[in-house]
């Protein structure tokens, strides 16, 4: 399916106040049951857990508050949460953006491991046509799709 990760963290990529777990029912329906609507709390909680240990979030477990970290763990945790759902069309914006250099590198080495499988659309600075490829470190080609309109970048 289609996954966004949103610019704004807190507000609209999770809930402050609410825990990770539950943070990662926002976009991820693999623990609700189909039939009955139940909701697998152990499922949820295993694949928090498995988003925090893959992306080398700093928390206190699933149950942490999403509003206890720090801007750039924050950003690995809803990273990894689009991510790990295998989506086939993901939507970035302005991915890392205010994010310590690490968190930067990781987030940004993530986006590349997955550019033979999706499509990557890169919002603001990051989608014009001269420093999309740049920033991304890609010398291969990349496409971006540029106010609806997909453009072929030639490799750098």
């Amino acid at each position: 399916g289609l996954h966004f990760v949103p610019e704004e963290r807190l507000g609209r990529g999770a809930v402050p106040t609410l825990s990770l777990a539950l943070n990662t029912l926002l976009t991820r329906t693999e623990a609700v049951h189909r039939s009955t609507g139940w909701i697998d709390m152990r499922r949820v909680r295993e694949m928090t857990d498995e988003i925090i240990r893959r992306f080398q979030v700093k928390a206190g477990g699933a149950a942490a508050a999403a509003k206890s970290l720090s801007g750039g763990n924050l950003q690995k945790f809803i990273v990894g949460r689009e991510i790990s759902a295998n989506p086939r069309v993901l939507i970035v914006a302005q991915p890392t953006w205010g994010v310590d250099v690490g968190a930067a590198a990781q987030i940004r080495s993530e986006l590349l491991a997955l550019r033979e499988t999706l499509f990557i659309e890169l919002k603001d600075s990051l989608a014009r046509d001269d420093i999309a490829p740049r920033i991304l470190g890609s010398p291969e080609p990349l496409d971006v799709l540029v106010a609806a309109q997909l453009r072929q970048h030639d490799p750098i």
